[in-house]
């Protein structure tokens, strides 16, 4: 639905079960453990944020912001392509 709307969005890519069993406490265990591979346009996502925000790592966020504001700019060549999608 995003993407639909030009907003840049991960992809599924592959799901390749690990044969490992998985404990996890809200589901029956063990269960069947696997990897998702997603496609993006920038590795940075808001669980990287939720994540040192629960750990209370303000100066690992305040870095990850610094970085994402030199990739995301208003004048970043991204941001001034004239018009095209991207695709994977």
């Amino acid at each position: 639905m995003l993407e639909a709307l030009g907003v840049d969005t991960s992809k599924t890519f592959s799901l390749i079960e690990t044969g490992e069993q998985l404990m996890r406490g809200d589901e029956p265990s063990p269960t069947r453990s696997s990897v998702l591979l997603r496609l993006s346009h920038s590795h940075i996502r808001i669980g990287t944020f939720q994540r040192l925000a629960f750990l209370e790592d303000n100066a690992a966020i305040e870095k990850l912001l610094a970085i994402r504001s030199t990739i995301i700019s208003p004048n970043s060549p991204r941001s001034r392509r004239s018009g095209a999608r991207r695709r994977f």
